[in-house]
């Protein structure tokens, strides 16, 4: 006898109750949907739903792929989730998907977009958009493993709350396609991409732009940051402490990077913070806004920034302030020494590029929200 859920829910999607995949074992189709059974794949094509169900979509516990096909959009007012999956949520297809969670009246404790154990990305276009709340609002949220975006797009972009984060995962690795993302009004904080273990990019671009914020305003959080090819560009909110990217280790082997940190209005702004840095290869421009409230373009509280041979930093503007190889410890804020690039009076400078080819860097980070 065949277990698992009937698709009745599946055949009549509603605006009250949730279309529900995860126990299914029949094939079904609909108005703009195909579900096959045999592979956990719901495809969409020009599909529309509108909801008020958390989720507004819930997919298999073992995972599923959902296929896009034309413009298809899951609406969901006043709900707390948009989409979830038990296992990996595969993307693919050459079309696109919008997600969008509204906000009428009074606001919801908490809004996610979407919400999987692992996401891969293949060709599609995804965009999520979550409004207001008045607690935490969360674009794509990565339980377990890591969000893989090998082609396509990801776009999400993250209204206000009092915990405020555009994509929050374990890892993410970068290989092509192109990811943006903006967080909005954070009361507490304001958090654009947070992957708690390894960020890894080799293709494609990265645009991360994290909204002001009353405690701290962060646009790339990790514990290691592994540049090797592609484009990034990130932007950090005006907040008491803020930080363009975050991370324990920092390694460059190749491709752009372009940082500007935001306003610290009580007390340290910083470019790029990491323990440690270092600089194989690939060009880049760092900007710091300069408050005088201990603001540095690029800072690693440990005794060096190794920078390989070939590389120069330079001041913006290309002026005297070449620095080669190991850069000196220099005394930091609140007494605590680390090492930071310096001009030739050693004040810590707050705006940089490097490259092997300075004359040949023309990447300017995004001047923010």
């Amino acid at each position: 006898m065949l277990t698992g859920t009937p698709m009745a829910q599946a055949n009549n999607p509603t605006a009250t109750e949730t279309w529900c995949f995860r126990d299914a074992f029949e094939d079904a189709s609909g108005d703009g949907w195909v579900w096959d059974n045999a592979t956990n794949t719901l495809t969409l094509t020009d599909f529309t739903l509108n909801s008020s169900a958390s989720p507004a979509l819930r997919m298999p516990t073992q995972g599923g792929t959902i296929v896009l096909n034309g413009t298809s959009r899951i609406t969901a007012t006043n709900t707390h989730v948009g989409i979830t999956c038990g296992n990996r949520l595969t993307f693919a297809g050459a079309g696109s998907l919008e997600v969008t969670l509204n906000s009428a009246g009074e606001l919801c404790a908490e809004k996610i977009g979407i919400v999987a154990d692992a996401i891969e990305l293949n060709d599609a276009t995804v965009n999520v958009a979550v409004g207001d709340a008045s607690g935490s609002t969360l674009g794509v949220s990565v339980v377990r493993d890591g969000l893989v975006v090998n082609s396509g797009a990801l776009n999400v972009v993250v209204g206000n709350a009092r915990h405020v984060q555009g994509i929050h995962v374990g890892n993410i690795t970068l290989n092509g396609g192109a990811v943006n993302v903006e967080s909005g009004f954070g009361e507490e904080f304001s958090l654009a991409l947070h992957a708690r273990y390894d960020f890894e990019m080799s293709g494609g671009t990265l645009t991360v732009a994290s909204g002001d914020a009353q405690r701290s305003s962060t646009g790339v959080r990790s514990i290691s940051f592994t540049l090797n090819g592609g484009e990034v560009n990130v932007t950090s909110g005006n907040a008491s402490s803020t930080t363009g990217i975050n991370a324990w280790n920092i390694v460059m082997n190749g491709g752009t990077l372009g940082v500007r940190s935001g306003v610290a209005t009580a007390h340290s702004s910083a470019a790029v913070h990491a323990i440690n840095i270092t600089i194989n290869n690939g060009n880049g421009s760092v900007e710091v806004a300069d408050t005088g409230v201990c603001s540095q373009a690029m800072v690693a509280y440990s005794e060096t920034i190794a920078v390989s041979d070939g590389i120069s930093v330079t001041g913006w503007d290309g002026s005297d302030y070449t620095i080669p190889g190991q850069v000196n410890p220099l005394p930091l804020a609140r007494g605590i020494y680390g090492a930071a690039f310096a001009d030739i009076n050693g004040t810590p400078l707050t705006r940089l590029q490097f490259g092997p080819h300075i004359e040949n860097v023309n990447l300017h980070p995004p001047t923010g929200r």
